[in-house]
């Protein structure tokens, strides 16, 4: 019988016991998240400029509110553009969008037992029965998708990450980490 499974799920409320130590006890990230000098003044102007949630980078290239693509980046401007802007990025969610405390520690409980299995998995066909073959694609995949349930989804969780952010992360990831795996496959005997 496959010990993986358990041991995934055993893995997974390791991750989110240490995730509540680092949080509630170390007050690591409480140490490493910046606050605004007058949040009152900054969220007004959100309030009023932001109408959607989302995922804004800043300064944008354009002007017309439309993101740059790669391949119609000028550096030049950008340079310049840098120079007098800050740059940065933000999670918005503007007022009113309903917020559980309760409902996202649950889901943050399953997505690190998700994390967990997949990293589970990935033991169980690494470390195995050495006779298996293992699927370099297959396998490159599977960690990429763990990047993705342990990070990005987290991330949508708790401030909003974009739906469409993760599933381009499912995609980067998943595809990006199964090319590396068949390269690997086909070079690692």
């Amino acid at each position: 019988m496959n010990k993986w499974p358990v041991a995934g799920i055993l893995a997974g409320i390791g991750v989110f016991v240490w995730g509540a130590i680092t949080h509630m006890a170390l007050g690591i990230e409480q140490k490493s998240i910046s606050t605004f000098s007058d949040e009152a003044a900054v969220t007004a102007v959100l309030k009023e400029k932001v109408a959607q949630p989302g995922f804004y980078f800043f300064p944008n290239e354009q002007d017309d509110g439309v993101f740059f693509r790669v391949t119609e980046q000028d550096p030049e401007k950008m340079a310049a553009r840098v120079k007098t802007s800050p740059r940065g990025v933000l999670l918005y969610t503007p007022a009113g969008v309903p917020f559980s405390f309760p409902a996202s520690l649950g889901t943050q409980f399953v997505l690190d037992i998700l994390s967990g299995v997949i990293l589970a998995w990935i033991f169980s066909v690494a470390i195995g029965d050495p006779k298996r073959k293992i699927c370099g694609p297959c396998l490159g995949a599977v960690v990429g998708l763990f990047s993705v349930a342990a990070i990005l989804l987290p991330w949508w969780n708790w401030y909003g990450l974009p739906v469409s952010m993760v599933a381009s992360g499912v995609i980067e990831q998943g595809v990006g980490f199964g090319i590396a795996g068949w390269i690997l496959g086909k070079l690692i005997k």
